[in-house]
Parts: C-alpha cells; sequence; structure tokens
C-alpha cells in the first residue's frame, strides 16, 4: 500500500515520471531481496544478535 501510495504521489504532485518511479521501486526492491538474503547469511555464520543490532543502527 505505502509503494502504491508514493507511486501516485510522486507522479501526480512531484512530476516525476511513472516510468522512473516504477524503476526506482523495482530496485528498491532488488536491493531489499539481496539485502535480505546477506543478513540471514551472516546470521548463520557469526549469530542472529550481533546482525540485528547492526541492522537497528
Amino acid at each position: 500500500m505505502f509503494l502504491a501510495f508514493i507511486l501516485v504521489h510522486a507522479t501526480t504532485r512531484l512530476g516525476v515520471g511513472q516510468n522512473t518511479m516504477l524503476l526506482l521501486i523495482v530496485l528498491g526492491a532488488l536491493f531489499w531481496i539481496a539485502t535480505t538474503l546477506w543478513a540471514a547469511w551472516r546470521s548463520d555464520a557469526v549469530g542472529r544478535r550481533p546482525v540485528y543490532l547492526a541492522g537497528s543502527i
């Protein structure tokens, strides 16, 4: 729902192109997936607590 709001707000109020916003949303989702997988890998290697604390900072 938040991503839909951002897409509509940026295209109607801020004047950003729809294709540009869709590209940014897709890139953000890919980054999110990559960092989640990396954090899971690090969590297996060093434990959950240090990874969780690093993510909180």
